[in-house]
């Protein structure tokens, strides 16, 4: 219980006092550190997110979980759309960007203020693998309960065991973020034991977020027509082989499908 209590702490201290806070750039600190800004590479990230909208625009309210300061543009469709998130200074990011057009929660996410099959859809992105282990598949647990029959979820994880990870390890490209960050907490496990917790209640489909980490891009990929050339290929990758991709994926989504009634 104190390592738990230990880390949650230090994620809220992150996040409030660091990540959510612009940097020099005019961008989140967060975006600045894990993120891989540069123009070359916005077409991948526009592609990514698009492949997220996709997956969540059907009907029914949608909870945004973890939502940040820069909430992931997702058509609501005239449902409610909450935004959830452990500290306040995300869901300050998130109401301005997003206004009156949705309803703001500080609350935690292993213990959801919601009636059990109240949203159609769910997003959870980045958030899991900060939890202890045993948490997390508390809060996979809360997100099934809340999500309604037959609506989906989906969860973007990390995974240490990507090949091209295990190729940038060997090749000793740097893993750091680009500056010193305040202490994160990273407790990633395999997503086959969070699937395995939610077998009989869901289909939980493996597909690619994202291939690629920035600490291979920023090493890797060049700027202008080459760099723009080489992710665009990987985009296509992921877009027509989502589930053989994820192998690849320092990123993989996890699309939960609850069962019908």
């Amino acid at each position: 219980m104190t390592q738990t209590r230990e880390d949650d702490v230090a994620v809220r201290q992150f996040y409030e006092t660091y990540g959510w806070q612009r940097g020099s750039s005019g961008q989140y600190q967060d975006a600045e550190a894990f993120v891989d800004l540069r123009p070359v590479m916005d077409g991948y990230h526009r592609r990514r997110d698009q492949r997220v909208a996709e997956l969540l625009a059907g009907a029914g309210p949608l909870l945004d979980l973890g939502c940040g300061g820069a909430p992931l543009q997702v058509e609501a469709n005239g449902d409610l759309r909450v935004n959830l998130d452990l500290a306040a200074a995300a869901l300050r990011g998130a109401r301005q960007t997003l206004g009156d057009a949705a309803s703001y929660l500080q609350a935690d996410i292993c213990r959801l203020p919601f009636p059990a099959a109240t949203f159609g859809r769910v997003l959870c992105a980045h958030v899991l693998y900060h939890l202890a282990p045993d948490r997390q598949l508390l809060a996979l647990a809360e997100i099934c309960r809340v999500l309604r029959p037959g609506g989906v979820a989906v969860v973007v994880y990390i995974q240490t065991f990507a090949r091209l990870q295990s190729l940038a390890r060997r090749l000793r490209l740097d893993s750091r973020p680009v500056v010193d960050l305040p202490a994160l907490p990273y407790h990633p496990v395999d997503h086959r034991r969070l699937r395995a917790g939610l077998r009989d209640r869901a289909r939980i489909e493996v597909r690619s977020w994202s291939i690629l980490a920035p600490e291979i891009t920023r090493t890797l990929v060049p700027g202008g027509r080459t760099g723009r050339a080489m992710v665009s290929g990987v985009a296509a990758v992921e877009d027509r082989l989502p589930g053989w991709s994820a192998r690849l994926a320092r990123y993989p989504m996890l699309v939960v499908r609850k069962n019908p009634d």
